[in-house]
């Protein structure tokens, strides 16, 4: 049934302006067929490419659609900091490193899904091309990331047009100058956009430097404790979201309730001071390494710290209420 209703509501959302108020269910049901291919989960040819024009009018109109009065406050804040994320470059910058893109055999047996991705692909080079001229560029890793999918995707295609777009994307990926920090403070408003990024996380509005001075404070209180991971989400009872890149779920509520240790404490603050300072502060990866590696941070550990903060900006920030706590 729900299936049906969603059916109908995206008709309609494609068709007219005064589309039909989305309740949460809906809005999360309809957020998650469009953005499913960003999730590696569908190879479903009716609906769009990520970031591409007809993606992001289709997005536009769900979130336009969707009836603040059947969300709960922390589904409203999700509501507005996605619309808020709207005016940034992300669509500039079309392969985040969150996506996941479908590299299973069974997605390349259909003619129609290589077409469409052939065409996605080109859609990604024109775009990053016509970036340039906003000084809009991708960082290094980004650049590895769209790689690395394209050597999943080499040798599975069977579609001419498939092989093409990914040879003609490695070739200007080759040749592809990246920009020279890893943080979002780099990108033309990228300060502001990291700044939406960690109001909403933390739900608490401070400048970057305002955290960081904080932070500084609270280590002092944990000077000589170890670090320890810190609490798996993985199959953790959440409340349902609309944000794909947090798998809809509900994080922040998830976080504020956590009993951390010290030990997770010094964890936390050690994600949230790596998040500030790539993001903010323009640290380097080798600064990042050396920072960590002080703090008894090992190699491996700081690794899965760095692509986690430029994976998800600002998501450390869920924890910023457990700061209380010192």
């Amino acid at each position: 049934m729900i299936k049906r209703i969603l059916s109908v509501g995206l008709l309609l959302l494609a068709g007219c302006s005064d589309a039909p108020d989305l309740n949460s269910q809906q809005a999360i049901a309809a957020l998650q067929q469009l953005n499913a291919k960003l999730s590696g989960e569908s190879s479903d040819n009716s609906q769009p490419w990520p970031y591409t024009e007809q993606y992001l009018k289709q997005r536009h109109d769900i979130y336009n659609a969707i009836a603040r009065s059947q969300l709960t406050p922390e589904q409203a804040q999700t509501l507005d900091y996605l619309i808020t994320e709207e005016r940034f470059v992300r669509r500039y910058q079309p392969w985040p490193l969150a996506a996941k893109i479908n590299v299973d055999a069974a997605a390349f047996q259909n003619p129609q899904w290589q077409q469409g991705l052939a065409m996605w692909l080109t859609h990604i080079e024109q775009t990053l091309e016509l970036a340039k001229e906003s000084k809009i560029f991708l960082n290094a890793v980004e650049v590895a990331h769209i790689q690395a999918q394209l050597g999943h995707f080499k040798g599975k295609g069977t579609e001419p047009a498939l092989n093409k777009a990914i040879t003609s994307l490695e070739v200007y990926l080759d040749k592809y100058t990246p920009r020279n920090q890893l943080g979002l403070s780099q990108l033309p408003n990228g300060a502001q956009w990291y700044q939406t990024k960690i109001n909403y996380y933390s739900g608490q509005v401070r400048s970057p430097i305002q955290w960081f001075t904080h932070i500084q404070d609270k280590k002092k209180s944990l000077k000589g404790t170890d670090t320890q991971p810190l609490p798996n989400r993985d199959g953790a009872q959440m409340l349902p979201d609309l944000d794909w890149r947090q798998n809809y779920d509900d994080l922040r509520g998830w976080a504020k309730e956590q009993a951390l240790s010290p030990a997770q404490h010094r964890m936390a603050l050690i994600w949230m001071e790596v998040d500030l300072g790539v993001h903010a502060h323009m640290w380097s990866e080798q600064f990042v390494y050396t920072a960590l590696a002080r703090k008894g941070i090992d190699a491996g550990v700081a690794t899965r710290i760095l692509m986690q903060v430029l994976t998800h900006p600002g998501q450390s920030f869920i924890y910023a209420g457990v700061l209380n706590e010192l």
